[in-house]
């Protein structure tokens, strides 16, 4: 009874440090698998946001543009001008949002000319409370978002904020460019998903390859015992 202890016991551990060592290795290349392609995939939607925020802002007309502080001024035709490039710039991108805002006395960040759709347009003088990425964007530096964020009322966004300057330098309002993340965020949940899935699958094989091994091992060092 005590030879028959003794020999499962070694196996059972020869089986274990076999499972932890196989399982280990397994999902340290899981893990690098997925966060290689999450960041490649990143990567490439924070870039088109950049480029989408750079090229709409080439087309802002800064001297008509800080003249635009009410929704009255939406009927001139600088600010329809405006939003026809932005919508243009929207629909070739394919972009889920692209407007421009600027900062109020109070603090806070008002839509000047928005370029989104009908159903989602905002009006100029509509506000939202600030944000680090506006906050970065209106001190002069482009903001870009390193991983999806999700909004309640937005969904899950990239989004990039890209300031506009005026002739001597001065911020005077930002143009943001908000991508539709929703299926890299969907398609990274089930890439993430099929990586556990794996996981379980060679848990099962190294268990039992393991449990195969540890036999030839441990019946040697029952002889020699």
């Amino acid at each position: 009874m005590a030879g028959f202890s003794r020999k499962m016991g070694i196996k059972f551990r020869i089986t274990i440090m076999f499972l932890a060592i196989s399982l280990t290795l397994t999902g340290l290349l899981m893990f690098m698998l997925y966060k290689h392609a999450s960041m490649l995939i990143l990567k490439e939607h924070r870039e088109k946001s950049y480029y989408t925020a750079e090229q709409a802002s080439s087309l802002v007309d800064i001297d008509e543009f800080v003249k635009l502080k009410t929704i009255e001024d939406e009927a001139t035709p600088a600010y329809r001008k405006i939003r026809e490039e932005l919508v243009k710039v929207r629909e070739i991108s394919g972009a889920k949002y692209v407007y421009t805002m600027r900062k109020t006395d109070q603090g806070d960040f008002m839509y000047v000319v928005d370029g989104s759709s009908d159903e989602d347009f905002s009006h100029v003088g509509e506000t939202e409370e600030s944000m680090p990425g506006y906050e970065q964007a209106w001190s002069g530096e482009v903001y870009t978002d390193n991983n999806i964020v999700y909004y309640e009322d937005w969904g899950a966004v990239i989004s990039v904020y890209y300031p506009l300057k005026n002739n001597d330098g001065s911020v005077v309002g930002f143009i943001g460019v908000d991508y539709n993340a929703e299926s890299v965020h969907d398609g990274l949940n089930k890439f993430k998903f099929t990586c556990i899935v794996i996981m379980v699958i060679l848990a099962v094989i190294i268990l039992i390859c393991g449990l195969l091994l540890s036999g030839n091992i441990s019946r040697p060092i029952k002889r020699a015992v």
